[in-house]
């Protein structure tokens, strides 16, 4: 449930670098929000790769389940 959650989060961040593209005017905030926004991105994409490599079944069914459901979310929001 929490590494559904975390990739959840990641496909939110990613939503939101779309949308934060064409919102924000001021180049010097926007250089950092999306510093901050990519560090996010990132770290979370370590974080599930991490979690995938422990070869548990469980985890992995997990994973591509929230993997799956973010993008078709996603998908249709932007």
């Amino acid at each position: 449930m929490g590494l559904e959650l975390l990739h959840f989060l990641l496909k939110l961040i990613t939503a939101y670098q779309i949308k934060a593209q064409t919102a924000i005017q001021n180049l010097i905030f926007y250089n950092f929000g999306y510093g901050i926004i990519y560090f996010l991105w990132v770290s979370l994409a370590y974080l599930l790769k991490l979690a995938i490599m422990t070869y548990s079944t469980g985890v992995f069914c997990t994973i591509t389940t929230g993997i799956t459901f973010g993008y078709f979310l996603f998908r249709m929001m932007a």
